[in-house]
């Protein structure tokens, strides 16, 4: 089963981080961005914000490691029905469709 999981706004990470150099607890935290911001954030993605906070001094995305898709899905999906519709195309027929 994949399931995506919804990206923290950077304002978010920005008040999470705050919040703890105030002293707030993480779970006190998880309250205070459900009434502030109507996200339901856990403890866990609270403390894994803080802890790229201290490691890394940023709250933004890192670069991610290997080599980024060329495909989307959807058009991942297309080439697949493509060619399970008439499996003797070639990639030159597919890529004109």
């Amino acid at each position: 089963m994949d399931i995506e999981k919804e990206e923290i706004p950077i304002e978010v990470r920005s008040y999470i981080v705050g919040q703890d150099a105030l002293g707030y607890t993480q779970v006190e935290i998880v309250d205070l961005v459900a009434h502030e911001f109507g996200l339901i954030v856990t403890q866990s993605a609270i403390s894994k914000i803080i802890s790229k906070y201290k490691t890394y001094g940023t709250v933004t995305d890192l670069p991610r490691r290997g080599r980024s898709q060329k495909l989307s899905k959807e058009q991942e999906l297309k080439i697949v029905k493509a060619v399970k519709k008439d499996r003797t195309l070639n990639a030159t027929q597919v890529s004109k469709d």
